[in-house]
């Protein structure tokens, strides 16, 4: 009840989401290293990041698993998969994978790992003397993020201005997006 009138932007959030929370605070988790999607009913792997555990076992983009630490994976949901990969750091995971092209299931064991997630997804140059600068989320360490792709854009030749792409930012922690708007606006 004491939450039930609270503005648009706020969530309650249960328990159990308590790792989506230490992700937008911390800005890392322990996992393996893929994103997943809902691919003709089937949980498919739709990125793998550099320099951890799938990558280097050989996930690729396009694998649908079809079990997990020894769950069944198939007609998903997500939710399911991110509860069994995500983990204490050094701990394994088992993973069967299905992939075109192959006539046999895969079998893997991941490793898990400390997955730093950038706030900064992309900056770069976009016209001349313009920079771009794409921000996924508010972890605490988007400040210092986006600090860091200013000055390699200023570096890089940006006089003009900067593109600044929130799209599909889900927010994050209050002090990392005002630690953002105080590059851009005067303090106060």
């Amino acid at each position: 009840g004491m939450l039930e009138k609270r503005d648009p932007y706020t969530e309650y959030l249960r328990k159990d989401a308590a790792s989506e929370i230490e992700l937008l605070s911390s800005g890392s988790y322990g996992g393996i290293g893929v994103s997943v999607g809902m691919r003709d009913s089937m949980v498919t792997i739709t990125d793998v990041m550099d320099s951890y555990s799938a990558q280097r076992e050989g996930i690729r983009i396009g694998d649908r698993i079809m079990e997990i630490n020894g769950v069944r994976m198939l007609n998903g949901p997500i939710e399911r998969l991110r509860e069994q990969t995500r983990g204490l750091p050094n701990t394994t995971v088992p993973i069967t994978i299905q992939r075109d092209g192959v006539d046999t299931l895969l079998h893997f064991v991941l490793t898990r790992e400390a997955i730093r997630v950038r706030s900064v997804s992309y900056s770069g140059m976009v016209a001349d003397s313009v920079g771009y600068v794409r921000l996924t989320r508010f972890s605490t360490n988007a400040g210092d993020e986006m600090r860091a792709a200013i000055l390699d854009l200023q570096r890089r030749g940006m006089e003009r201005g900067l593109i600044l792409d929130l799209r599909d930012n889900p927010g994050g922690v209050l002090e990392a997006a005002v630690d953002v708007v105080a590059k851009f606006v005067p303090s106060g």
